[in-house]
């Protein structure tokens, strides 16, 4: 790797200014409004990129628009994804990326724009062209940066560094892959795309420690379970129920790549579960991605690197320096810091019935991350 030549001058972020955009973003344009409402789904398309916008659809395009209309400015806004999984270190490596001199630190790891936004304002843009009948790919990209980056800090710091890059670490983009890949892929067509997996059984316990932490401290937010046992079962019920798991027992590529299971995957991700075992269908996720990607052109070798999450834990400066590696980024000694993120909500261990369980649901999706991923992932969490 490239020793760094020169230090880009980032945005200094005080607390009073963190806590401003925070707020800010908190409060800001695409939660003010309720979503999309399930019965018009139907007319928004993501199978379509429309490459040319040239109607502005009302917005209003001045000179400092125009001069960020370059590629060099589009290709680090955002420059690379951290796709998820969720609860399997993406908070970690975030921050780890967020020390780097050509990384922008932002305080809102989770943007969610090509989820949240996109999937729950009324007036979608996804609406708006052609009857709902694409991805306008440059107003998609517009209000990302001007609205979502430029609300939470301004754009002019990016505009005078040729060096400062944007890290968007939303977890959900990876689960929500019926509609999400699309979107990335025709607005940000060069962005590069980082995953972490972990054991979906561990993963599965973590995110219910955490839940159950939350609602404990929050009475109002309970959720109708109170044993990782109710926590699972709920969810096990509703991916039969819709047709995920209900054939599922011999995982192919005839199976991931029917429509049977996108349509049935698409009803789940739609429901706004906690989907704590959903979540850990790796190869369906993966799946969808990959094929989006070879759709766009886009090569899964050199612009997708999938990590475990025991070997970051594990192995953080070796890992880390892959992923500088896979960014082409020059290399960076990281400071030192203590576990990030390390919950101890609940002492209670899980019930081995219940793991045995879980292992079983996840063995099928787990053996075919293999041939999706190669032997690295060979019984990568058979214990």
């Amino acid at each position: 790797m490239l020793a760094s030549s020169s230090t880009a001058v980032k945005y200094p972020l005080t607390a009073l200014n963190i806590t401003s955009a925070t707020r800010s973003y908190q409060q800001g344009f695409w939660q003010q409004t309720p979503p999309v409402p399930l019965s018009r789904w139907k007319t928004i398309s993501n199978t379509t990129c429309i490459k040319e916008n040239n109607s502005n659809h009302g917005h209003n395009t001045n000179d400092r628009s125009q001069s960020r209309d370059n590629t060099e400015f589009h290709h680090r806004v955002p420059f690379v994804m951290v796709l998820g999984a969720q609860k399997a270190g993406t908070t970690a490596l975030v921050k780890y990326l967020s020390t780097h001199p050509h990384i922008q630190h932002l305080p809102i790891k989770e943007l969610r724009y090509f989820d949240e936004y996109l999937d729950g304002n009324p007036d979608n843009i996804l609406l708006q062209d052609n009857g709902g009948g694409g991805i306008p790919a440059d107003k998609v990209l517009q209000v990302y940066q001007e609205q979502v980056i430029g609300g939470i800090i301004p754009l002019e710091v990016l505009q005078l560094s040729s060096y400062l890059k944007i890290v968007d670490g939303t977890p959900n983009y990876l689960m929500m892959s019926d509609r999400v890949p699309q979107r990335v892929l025709c607005a940000a067509p060069w962005v590069k795309l980082l995953v972490l997996l972990r054991d979906p059984v561990d993963r599965a316990f973590s995110q219910y420690n955490m839940q159950y932490h939350r609602d404990v401290h929050n009475p109002t937010n309970r959720r109708g379970f109170s044993t990782f046992e109710e926590y699972i079962d709920m969810d096990i019920q509703v991916l039969n129920d819709v047709g995920v798991l209900n054939n599922a027992t011999v995982l192919d590529e005839e199976y991931l790549s029917s429509q049977q299971l996108m349509a049935s995957w698409s009803t789940y991700t739609k429901l706004g579960l906690n989907s704590p075992v959903g979540r850990g269908l790796y190869a369906i996720q993966l799946y969808h991605w990959l094929q989006q990607m070879k759709a766009y052109g886009k090569d899964s070798n050199t612009d997708l690197l999938v990590l475990q999450s025991e070997r970051m834990n594990n192995d953080t400066k070796e890992t880390f320096d892959e992923v500088l590696q896979f960014l082409e980024l020059p290399n960076h000694t990281l400071p030192q810091f203590g576990k990030i993120h390390t919950t101890t909500y609940r002492t209670k261990r899980m019930e081995q019935s219940t793991r045995s369980r879980l292992e079983d649901i996840f063995r099928p999706f787990n053996r075919h991350l293999e041939r999706l991923l190669g032997d690295d992932w060979r019984g990568v969490w058979d214990g």
